[in-house]
């Protein structure tokens, strides 16, 4: 955030930033002690450069009902919605303090209640060098429905940070590529709190950047809520990848699915840190999560860690994770079949990670952009 943009802002938003960098500097980075934290690459987060140029563009023709929108437009036209929208903002840690400080745009998604939209929106954040940090404030009424679709690209050091409240029955679909240069690094994280019979789905390609890393917290509060995220981490080189969700089942009858895979090669590194906590009076949990993981070449590893927590009754829960390679058989069936042997191995390799698109609720303009993503990625494989 440039010092004469800072100078043009409000007082309480000046004050906002000033009282997060303050929280910044109390809570300190983590360490390799941290759980969550204990496999990442921490220098790349550390290290970070001075403040860059990054662009948001936001697509998309809401109607009466919807806000969908800048937060510098929001400043422009009605920074007292901003500002109560921001008095809400968490910092639970010391990079999402560090965002909320730093911010140099964000976007606001405020549906009212029962208004559907059928037609996806679109946010695309470009970082062109630097450090970047954007924020997100999604809010959906009783009812309300949408898709949200995120693409991050460029080079440099980029923060996301958003927070979704679905109020009883909302649905939301959200779907983000990340596709930055080899040598950016990405921080997201993303909090979700669910009311009752809400439903949101997540599904996450993570393609980019030297180290990246997804932290999802999602908060089941409402009887009969539903979650689910599909994600993949595509590697290769000496890249790092971290998929980090937590999901709370707060009330009875909530269902969860996490289902996340890795396909790495060179010397990349693949990191699953999965947690689903059902404390007392949530019974009726229904949850599952899933890391399966491809290794294609003798440098690449995991560390992945499904975990669950149980203290109710009448539950079912399950978890489970696998590290493998190419299966060699599927391979000499396609051969036998006239395939070269490096198009069979490409064609396995796509159809494992496109599982994650097939298998997601989208609408189907989105899931062909999706399953371009894989196939440009597939194709580059060596």
């Amino acid at each position: 955030m440039s010092a004469a943009l800072q100078t043009a802002e409000p007082v309480w938003l000046r004050e906002l930033r000033a009282t997060a960098q303050a929280r910044f500097h109390g809570l300190g980075l983590p360490s390799a002690k941290t759980e969550s934290w204990r496999f990442t690459n921490l220098r790349a987060f550390a290290a970070r450069p001075e403040e860059g140029l990054a662009a948001l563009t936001l697509k998309g023709n809401p109607p009466a009902g919807v806000r969908f929108c800048t937060f510098q437009s929001l400043l422009a036209t009605a920074p007292e919605r901003l500002a109560a929208l921001l008095d809400q903002a968490e910092a639970p840690d010391a990079f999402a303090a560090l965002n909320l400080a730093r911010f140099h745009d964000g976007y606001v998604l405020d549906i009212a209640p029962g208004v559907q939209l059928d037609a996806p929106l679109e946010l695309i954040h470009t970082n062109q060098g630097g450090a970047a940090h954007l924020r997100g404030i999604v809010r959906l009424g009783a009812g309300a429905s949408a898709t949200l679709a995120e693409h991050h690209q460029g080079s440099g050091w980029t923060s996301s940070v958003t927070s979704a409240a679905l109020a009883e029955g909302a649905r939301l679909r959200h779907v983000k590529r990340q596709t930055l240069s080899p040598n950016a690094t990405y921080l997201s994280a993303l909090t979700l709190t669910l009311g009752a019979a809400a439903d949101h789905s997540s599904v996450i390609l993570s393609l980019g950047a030297a180290v990246a890393r997804e932290a999802i917290t999602a908060r089941l509060e409402g009887e009969g809520a539903r979650f689910s995220l599909r994600g993949a981490y595509l590697l290769g080189g000496r890249q790092q990848a971290s998929f980090v969700p937590e999901v709370h089942h707060f009330a009875r009858g909530c269902t969860s699915r996490q289902s996340v895979k890795g396909v790495l090669g060179g010397e990349a590194h693949g990191i699953f840190l999965g947690h689903i906590g059902v404390p007392q009076g949530s019974d009726g949990t229904d949850a599952a999560q899933t890391n399966r993981n491809l290794l294609l070449s003798p440098g690449a590893r995991v560390d992945t860690r499904p975990r669950l927590e149980i203290l109710a009754d009448d539950v079912k829960c399950s978890h489970g994770a696998t590290v493998g390679d190419l299966d060699e058989t599927a391979a000499f069936y396609l051969q036998s079949r006239g395939i070269p042997p490096q198009e069979a191995r490409r064609m396995l390799i796509e159809a494992f990670a496109a599982e994650i698109v097939e298998e997601a609720d989208l609408p189907a303009p989105l899931r062909a952009t999706l399953q371009e993503t894989l196939s440009t990625w597939a194709a580059l494989l060596p």
